[in-house]
Parts: structure tokens; C-alpha cells; sequence
């Protein structure tokens, strides 16, 4: 059979044509690929060589301005912005105010101010975190704006930018957001109230904590007891004495007392270990395992028996974490109770035990 004739044959002459198709398409392809990894080899050079060249007039800022200074092409600032905020983050005091300065100086406070609001979202968000490293109060709207974005990220990062540029001014509004935005991450609301500082962030929560609904207000005093604000304190002993009070409010209050309160709330604490919720008695317990005293052992050993586990795990290790405590002491409580109870002391009187002979 002939070349000509099997051309001449409708089904071959498909096949051949589609033949051609696929190999020029993937040759075509390869060729895409080849020519994205070319030029991603190539911006990152450029990345590198732009980072090389700017991150010693960074460091030699914060000993003095340079008189003049490299230009940075539209392309670059993006690597600008990030070798920026890298510096910002690992410096503090004076330093940051003159890296603050250089930044200016080359037009910086411009550029990401226009960047926050035509950027995509990957370089808003560390647009938003450059211009509170910048304190750019020219930025305030924008991001006053941006606290009711409906990302998550978006909001809390233009918040934290917010208190970097005028904590008191804008710790009030964020307050109130604290106990709202349940998207928000509580590990980067406590890292944010704890960078803003305790003096600034007490009563501006404690007010919100006060008046908010209970799912808000719960969530603010949360944010009290993880940041040490011993301050708040006296609110929660306020609110405990409120009637009817949720349950909510009840575990976050008496979770705050557990961990700042002092020996003077112990009657108040107390008063909990009989709570119908268990996890007020937890942390009534936890509370008892801090502040308490032997006047408090048998309302502990009544707990070994608690139908939750918790508690009666935290019951045990108050008990055996108590300074006074001896071995003799804590076999003898589990002489006498239930074998319920025997069974969450084991693993403590092991751990007395381990501990008594490592001091003799």
C-alpha cells in the first residue's frame, strides 16, 4: 500500500491530522512551561539582587540616612514592602522609627497606600501590615473601612494596623469587634491586645464585657484572662452577683478568677464547686488548686467523685499539688474514697511519690 493511497483513505488522513494536532499542541505546551520557569528564575533573581542591595541601606538607616538612595522600579516594591515589614518585625525602639524614615523618603507611604486599595488580596494583606509598621495615619479611613471587610484575615490585620498607628483612639471600635467577630482568630486577638499593652486594652474590654450580649461579652472576658489583666477582676466579681446570670458568663468569670484572682475571691470561688455546670467546677477547681489551703481539702475530696472526668482529674491534681501535701497524707485520702476516686489519685500519689524521693 502506497503513501497516496493511504492518504487517500478519510479515516487515515483523520488520524494523521490529529496526530499533527496533539504534537504541536504539546509542543506548544512544553514551550508555556518552559518559558514560566525561565522568567520565575528570573524574578526570583531579580528578588534576590533587590533584597541584596536594599537590606544593608535598611540596617545602615538605623544609624543614619543614606544622602542618596537607589530608585525602585514599579516591579520592585512588592519585594520593598516585604523586606520591610521582615526588618520592622525584628527591630524595636528608635530603630524602627528611622527604617520608618528611609521608607518615607523613597515614596513608600504613597505606593502602599495605593497598593492597600487596587492590590490583590495577597498584597493588601501585607500592604495593610506595612502601613501600621509605618504608623501611616493617612491610612485610618481606609482601614477604619476595612475592620468590616468580610475576610477574617483582612479585618483583624487592618485592626492590629489601627492600634499600631493610634491605639486609644481606635481601641474602642475594635473592642466592640472583639466580642463581635467570632471569625476572628483568638490566638491573633490575644497576640494583638498583648502587643497594644494591658493599660490601653483593660477598660475599653471591661466596658464592652460589662454590657455586651452574652456570647460577646464571654468571648471579651476570654480575651481579659489570657492577656493577665488583672484589672478585670472586679468585673467579673460584678458580674457574679448579676441574677440569672447565663451560664456563658458564669464559666468565663469564674475561668478569669482561676487564673488572676487572688486568696480575697476564695469565698467567691468556693461558692462554685457545686455549680450544675461542669465546667464552672472545673474551673472552680483549678481556682482552689492556686489560691487554696488545707481548709479546702474535703470540698476537693468531694469532687473525686464528680460524674465528669475533668473535674475530678483537676480535683486529684489540686489536691496533690497542694504544698503541704505528703505522701502519707494523700495515701490516706484514698484510703477512704470510692474506688471511682482512688482511680484519677493514682497517677498523682505516683508523681508525689517520684517527687518525694528526688528531694531526698
Amino acid at each position: 500500500m502506497t503513501p497516496h493511497s493511504i492518504l487517500s483513505d478519510p479515516l487515515a488522513r483523520l488520524a494523521a491530522i490529529l496526530g499533527i494536532v496533539f504534537i504541536s499542541f504539546s509542543i506548544t505546551l512544553l514551550g508555556i512551561v518552559v518559558l514560566m520557569r525561565l522568567w520565575r528564575i528570573a524574578r526570583d533573581r531579580r528578588k534576590r539582587q533587590f533584597i541584596d542591595l536594599w537590606s544593608p541601606i535598611f540596617f545602615e538607616s538605623m544609624a543614619e540616612i543614606p544622602k542618596t538612595l537607589p530608585g525602585i522600579l514599579p516591579s520592585d516594591w512588592i519585594s520593598f514592602m516585604q523586606l520591610y515589614n521582615s526588618i520592622q518585625e525584628s527591630i524595636v525602639g528608635e530603630a524602627k522609627e528611622k527604617v520608618n524614615v528611609l521608607a518615607r523618603r523613597v515614596g513608600f507611604d504613597r505606593v502602599a497606600l495605593r497598593l492597600m486599595r487596587q492590590g490583590r488580596l495577597s498584597h493588601r494583606l501585607t500592604t495593610i501590615i506595612a502601613l501600621g509598621n509605618l504608623c501611616e495615619h493617612s491610612a485610618k479611613n481606609d482601614l477604619q473601612e476595612l475592620l468590616l471587610d468580610k475576610s477574617p484575615n483582612v479585618s483583624l490585620l487592618a485592626a492590629r494596623a489601627l492600634l499600631r498607628i493610634d491605639s486609644r483612639l481606635a481601641m474602642d471600635r475594635i473592642a466592640t469587634l472583639c466580642g463581635s467577630r467570632e471569625d476572628w482568630s483568638p490566638v491573633g486577638v490575644i497576640e494583638m491586645l498583648n502587643e497594644t499593652g494591658t493599660d490601653t486594652v483593660t477598660d475599653p474590654l471591661s466596658k464592652i464585657a460589662a454590657h455586651a450580649p452574652p456570647d460577646d461579652a464571654a468571648r471579651v472576658l476570654g480575651f481579659l484572662e489570657a492577656t493577665k489583666c488583672t484589672a478585670a477582676v472586679p468585673l467579673a466579681r460584678d458580674i457574679l452577683g448579676r441574677e440569672g446570670l447565663d451560664d456563658r458568663l458564669t464559666i468565663a468569670c469564674v475561668r478569669l478568677l482561676a487564673e488572676l484572682a487572688g486568696p480575697e475571691d476564695l469565698p467567691i470561688v468556693r461558692g462554685y464547686l457545686q455549680h450544675h455546670n461542669w465546667c464552672v467546677r472545673l474551673h472552680a477547681v483549678k481556682a482552689l488548686g492556686r489560691l487554696g489551703s488545707v481548709d479546702d481539702e474535703e470540698n476537693l475530696i468531694s469532687l473525686l467523685n464528680d460524674e465528669n472526668w475533668w473535674v475530678r482529674f483537676r480535683s486529684a491534681e489540686a489536691l496533690a499539688n497542694f504544698s503541704y501535701m505528703t505522701m502519707a497524707r494523700l495515701m490516706d485520702i484514698k484510703t477512704r474514697v470510692s474506688t471511682k476516686a482512688q482511680e484519677v489519685l493514682t497517677p498523682f500519689s505516683a508523681t508525689l511519690a517520684s517527687r518525694s524521693t528526688v528531694s531526698l
